[in-house]
């Protein structure tokens, strides 16, 4: 009879949290993106990443860490904002300093400036994408970026320019 009243007496302190916890929505990291360090992708609707001209689509550095460009464009800022779940911005430690990751060709290869106006530059399959490295002077104006056709080529871009982003994976 004790073991009854014990077991009803767990139940019914119990039966609250579930209901409590049955309104929550609990979001559990990836293993992979589980460092406080990395900018993580939000994931919103419609966002996605673009084909790389490799076999499997994108590209892999040698630890295993996938890396592509985002199809949606954002300012340095919102980089966040158009990597998947799941996924980080890429910092410039992420992706090889040799090689390349060409995308598949696209009719332009274009950013937007600061002020919303298209720069379209004909055929290409590189693009330059932002990585989430600050800059040394740590300048908001000025972002990292590196561009698709040669991976060791590093510069920087105006931080307020609209253009692909680089996302990671494991």
């Amino acid at each position: 009879m004790k073991k009854i009243i014990l077991y009803c007496l767990i139940v019914s302190l119990l039966l609250p949290i579930a209901a409590i916890a049955a309104n929550k929505v609990v979001v559990v990291p990836l293993s992979t993106t589980n460092s406080p360090d990395k900018v993580l992708g939000v994931g919103r609707p419609g966002t996605s990443l673009r084909s790389h001209a490799t076999l499997k689509g994108y590209c892999t550095n040698s630890a295993g860490t996938n890396f592509a460009l985002s199809y949606n464009y954002a300012p340095w800022y919102g980089a966040a904002e158009v990597c998947p779940k799941g996924a980080w911005v890429c910092e410039s430690s992420d992706i090889p300093t040799t090689g390349s990751c060409n995308i598949i060709q696209e009719t332009t290869w274009r950013y937007y400036d600061c002020s919303g106006t298209e720069q379209a530059y004909g055929l290409q399959t590189a693009l330059t994408g932002f990585v989430a490295d600050a800059l040394p002077n740590n300048n908001p104006a000025y972002a990292a970026i590196i561009n698709s056709a040669d991976l060791s080529a590093r510069t920087f871009g105006i931080g307020c320019d609209l253009r692909p982003v680089w996302c990671c994976w494991k």
